[in-house]
């Protein structure tokens, strides 16, 4: 909780055996927690019984005196993609949705569910990453996800249970053998135990070994990417391309990670680093993870957080400057510059037109001599492709006076920029900043 400086603690409930028992345990040292407890249940709606789950799962929050907030799912999962999957991204795509920067989420891992990712991940072929299996603290963008329960055995909390007389909910799925984890929990790791009794301390033993690796890589990389200024907006390609072929992975991986952007899984990573290196100079290639996207320009890898493009049109808007512009990717106001602004009283009882580039402006900025067209000063401005038409073009009247962030136009700066106190647009780009998944 420390790390995390929680401000509140957000249970993942489902009503299972699992997570009635950390809601027990929560509950109990609720006043010695110093933050606040809340709970949330997810109904994927998988099996008949769902709603009426959600209703135990809310009775009993209830009677312990949590609030909880049911989230219901109405779509299932799609083609190809494997139902276990489905349900975890659909989980931390809501609880996102949810929390804020000083949220903990918990879950009810256990030392068992642990074991049993490690075989998992054996089996899927992954990396140390993937072979440290569950993490016990990690960022969960924007608060943190914990796992207070993960040295405790599922008999441990089986008994506890049992002697707080508690009543949970039994999942079909726990028992349904279409899913590799209910395979693994009872063929795989029971013919394991068959060569060693011993075998669940051993796994747990690898995935220590792996965290220790996975430490030592992340120092590794957090040298290579020590002067990065630019993350988690951006970051050199170079950083990469300097460094050997066998870290690249680990250093986007970290990249990522400390950016909160969604981390892929390896054989993804090294098709980014490919792509990425291989790119022209003049080539701005795009990959996506998920809901977000990575894109290369001049140099850099952007994370694009919240790509927008598809959201504009050739709508106009008017715009009164007491208040700021607010869009989805963005938010433009009016604010003290250091150069090239214009008097504070023009903006006095006055209303703009705000635009988005169509093609075949030209513009004058008031520090240059002679005006352009506007994609050759995107291009100079060194500005991505993908930013260029999301940037609000202001207009007064039937004039471009200013491009939102870069520039004031030249005639407009000189009729109206006398004066005590100088303004400017001032445009805060939120595409890199990001949603939840």
């Amino acid at each position: 909780m420390a790390r995390s400086r929680a401000r509140e603690l957000v249970l993942l409930f489902s009503g299972g055996r699992d997570s009635t028992v950390l809601l027990e345990l929560l509950v109990g040292i609720k006043d010695e927690l110093g933050s606040s407890l809340r709970a949330v249940h997810i109904d994927h709606r998988l099996n008949s019984n769902s709603n009426a789950q959600a209703e135990k799962c809310a009775r009993l929050a209830k009677v312990k005196g949590v609030n909880l907030k049911v989230y219901e799912l109405d779509t299932g999962p799609p083609k190809g993609q494997s139902v276990e999957e489905w349900a975890r991204n659909e989980r931390y795509r809501i609880i996102r949705g949810d929390i804020n920067s000083k949220s903990l989420v918990l879950t009810a891992h256990h030392y068992n569910d642990n074991v049993e990712t490690v075989v998992q991940r054996v089996t899927q072929g992954a990396g140390p990453y993937g072979l440290r299996g569950i993490v016990p603290l990690r960022k969960l963008n924007p608060g943190y996800i914990g796992r207070p329960l993960l040295e405790v055995s599922r008999d441990e909390i089986t008994s506890f249970a049992i002697e707080r007389k508690l009543v949970w909910y039994e999942d079909p799925m726990n028992y349904e053998l279409r899913y590799e984890r209910t395979r693994i929990r009872n063929f795989v790791i029971p013919s394991l135990k068959s060569f060693s009794t011993k075998v669940e301390s051993r796994l747990e033993k690898l995935a220590k070994i792996q965290t220790e690796l996975c430490d030592i890589l992340d120092h590794m990389a957090d040298s290579c990417l020590a002067e990065e200024r630019f993350l988690p907006k951006k970051f050199s390609v170079k950083a990469l391309s300097s460094s050997k072929d066998i870290l690249r992975p680990y250093i986007l991986r970290k990249a990522l990670t400390d950016s909160g952007f969604p981390v892929p899984r390896e054989k993804k990573l090294e098709a980014i680093i490919t792509q990425m290196m291989e790119a022209k100079a003049d080539a701005n290639p795009r990959i996506k993870i998920g809901t977000h996207e990575l894109g290369r320009y001049d140099g850099y890898i952007y994370l694009i957080g919240s790509p927008q493009e598809n959201l504009v049109n050739n709508d106009t808007f008017e715009w009164d400057p007491i208040e700021s512009f607010r869009l989805p990717w963005g938010c433009l106001s009016i604010g003290e510059t250091a150069e090239f602004g214009i008097s504070e009283r023009f903006f006095e009882d006055r209303k703009f037109t705000i635009k988005f580039r169509r093609g075949g402006e030209r513009f004058w900025p008031s520090n240059r001599n002679k005006s352009n067209e506007l994609k050759k000063l995107f291009q100079e401005w060194r500005v991505p492709p993908w930013e260029r038409g999301l940037t609000p073009l202001i207009y007064y009247g039937d004039e471009l006076i200013a491009v939102a962030g870069l520039g004031i136009s030249r005639e407009f700066a000189r009729k109206f920029g006398s004066g005590q106190r100088y303004l400017g647009f001032l445009w805060n780009n939120s595409i890199y900043n990001l949603r939840p998944l």
